[in-house]
């Protein structure tokens, strides 16, 4: 799926752990979401849409029955977004709970990957 926003720069936010207080896979299938949203999610992508086009990023997409599971969970729980897609499209911003950033500096960013601590779900 291809996002073309000519008039508001597209931000992609990760579905589980962003949007959603993911626990940690639980053998219930990439179609069946049992967590509930972030506190404040809601609002928050209804404030970012006035200056964005906001995209949900998931690798659930790829899978059978998972876009529209995320699609099912954004309704049920009122959150509008203007895409969801297993693609990470050209965004001038992601936003995902996994993630080392990087400045431009492969040294720093190595340090940061050698310290890296993968966030645990049973913390």
């Amino acid at each position: 799926m291809i996002f073309n926003s000519k008039t508001k720069p597209i931000i992609c936010l990760d579905f589980d752990g962003v949007v959603n207080n993911y626990k940690g896979w639980r053998d219930e299938g990439f179609n069946v979401i049992l967590d509930t949203p972030v506190q404040g999610t809601q609002e928050a992508i209804k404030k970012l849409r006035e200056k964005y086009t906001v995209v949900i990023h998931s690798v659930r997409c790829s899978h059978h029955g998972g876009r529209q599971s995320i699609v099912e969970y954004l309704e049920k729980y009122g959150i509008t977004v203007d895409g969801v897609t297993a693609n990470k499209p050209l965004a001038s911003m992601y936003v995902d709970d996994k993630a080392i950033p990087f400045d431009g500096n492969w040294d720093r960013a190595l340090r940061r990957i050698k310290r890296f601590k993968q966030w645990s779900y049973e913390d």
